[in-house]
């Protein structure tokens, strides 16, 4: 995996005050994302169906937590981090790219799991995983901002509990909380004539038909890969 990492460096300062400014401890100030929040809640029956009982139930004990990070990671002008183009290796314009993020938002769940202060942990790992999910998105993962995507994505929001599945997960296919940011956008980046403005309801339906379920499964073994990985580190 090649990544052309821009890092925070990058933004300018007014960008960075912009997205900075809010933190774990202010409330989510926007719409519930209910469509993100599916997502989350199919990937914890995923991992209980699979048979990390142990795993869901830490989520599901922290789902409010989980879920303010959900919200949380769209407000301001923080969604502009959340892409990635795998063929050029960056993010939107200078700004920092969703693997970066995903990485800082793993890397401040473990930290503070380390600390043994779960509500921040659970937070921080609930913002890495929106973002894990918006790779699936073919605009996402092509540095895409059009018509189109607001068109799809408003065409998901109506639809989203017919994708749903709830078992299955690969897991252990990633050794790094990066890949799961990086094979997201690698599978939809390939979808992104599907998706485009003049599309029809069927092309939706056939994309959608592959990215939902991507995007569930993934964030299902971004959950075991998180608490395996901090287990490990406790031993």
């Amino acid at each position: 995996m090649s990544v052309n990492v821009l890092g925070h460096s990058y933004l300018t300062y007014g960008a960075r005050w912009i997205m900075e400014a809010t933190s774990a401890l202010q409330p989510a100030k926007t719409n519930v994302n209910y469509c993100h929040q599916f997502l989350i809640s199919q990937a914890v029956e995923i991992l209980r169906n699979d048979g990390h009982d142990n795993y869901a139930n830490i989520l599901d004990y922290y789902t409010e937590d989980l879920n303010r990070g959900v919200n949380w990671a769209d407000i301001g002008w923080k969604n502009i981090t959340h892409y990635f183009d795998p063929a050029k290796g960056k993010g939107m314009l200078k700004f920092a790219n969703a693997v970066d993020e995903t990485v800082k938002y793993f890397n401040l769940a473990v930290r503070h799991w380390k600390r043994k202060n779960m509500k921040n942990a659970m937070f921080y790992l609930g913002v890495a995983a929106h973002i894990v999910q918006d790779m699936c998105v073919p605009h996402h993962a092509t540095n895409t901002m059009s018509p189109g995507h607001r068109r799809y994505e408003q065409w998901v929001k109506k639809r989203f509990t017919d994708y749903g599945v709830s078992c299955g997960a690969d897991y252990g296919r990633y050794e790094s909380p990066a890949d799961f940011a990086y094979m997201n956008a690698s599978i939809a980046s390939g979808f992104k004539n599907k998706v485009k403005l003049h599309k029809t309801k069927k092309s939706y339906e056939e994309i959608t038909r592959i990215i939902a379920p991507l995007a569930q499964y993934s964030t299902a073994e971004f959950f075991h890969f998180f608490f395996n990985h901090v287990d490990s580190k406790e031993e």
